[in-house]
């Protein structure tokens, strides 16, 4: 709570409030509050960082106030109300100056948007990375049956890779081929570690390819703002100023003491 020399101002009088983000109320008999106050969860990263509410009149109770902020063009303003500390007792008409504060909630324009934000999170990739880590281990496991049998001197194998693994077999048994020009100097078909280099070349290479996908699926909106990281890093508010415009937003609500 501050000391200060109180003055009072008859709230129907005030033309114009401007309130601002991070900066706080004067207060006297109460505590200070925010002069901006976001009710709401994710939504309020699109908060605002300056309102101008201007008062429209008195509808028998209270003064109503207009208030306009360039907002996020996914947002708009929902509810309003301009708080105000009076001055003698919480319903004096006359207020503390520099006493009132906004509290507000924001609403999206549309359900897509509301459901693409809320989606957002890192938790909505848990499910595709468990899949894909099946597919990586199931790729592995057909590689390694594949490879088992077959001994340097590529005898009969004494394990058969699963069905599933059967393509993926035939593909590493025709790598392992003699080459078409035998004079050039390359693994010949009793070179004794013909079959595994090939096995682990198709395991590396489809893995890779897989985990390139992957990654390349995550990234790929992420690399056009990060492509110059080394010189600057972008913030959450740049990223979003760049995906999406601003426009002026308004809003109407009423008065509330305290």
């Amino acid at each position: 709570m501050q000391n200060i020399a109180a003055k009072k101002i008859l709230l129907r009088d005030v033309q114009a409030l401007t309130f601002y983000k991070g900066l706080y109320t004067k207060s006297s008999r109460t505590k200070s509050i925010p002069q901006l106050k976001c009710v709401g969860n994710s939504i309020c990263k699109y908060s605002p960082s300056v309102v101008q509410c201007k008062n429209v009149g008195f509808d028998g109770n209270d003064v109503q106030w207009s208030c306009n902020a360039n907002l996020d063009d996914r947002v708009k303003f929902d509810s309003l109300s301009v708080s105000c500390e009076g001055y003698s007792y919480s319903d004096d008409p006359y207020v503390l100056v520099g006493s009132c504060g906004l509290e507000y909630t924001l609403a999206y324009k549309d359900s897509t948007t509301r459901k693409r934000s809320s989606t957002s999170g890192p938790e909505v990739w848990i499910i595709p990375a468990v899949i894909i880590g099946f597919l990586l281990f199931g790729i592995y496991k057909c590689i390694k049956g594949t490879n088992r049998g077959y001994n340097e001197y590529h005898t009969v194998p004494d394990y058969q890779p699963p069905p599933p693994c059967k393509l993926l077999s035939n593909l590493i048994q025709d790598a392992s081929a003699p080459p078409l020009y035998p004079n050039v100097h390359a693994y010949t078909s009793d070179s004794p570690g013909r079959n595994n280099f090939w096995g682990n070349f198709a395991g590396g290479a489809t893995v890779g390819a897989l985990g390139a996908m992957l990654m390349n699926r995550n990234n790929n909106h992420g690399f056009r703002h990060h492509y110059n990281s080394f010189e600057h890093e972008d913030t959450d508010d740049e990223r979003r100023s760049r995906d999406y415009t601003t426009y002026e937003a308004t809003g109407f609500g009423g008065t509330t003491r305290r």
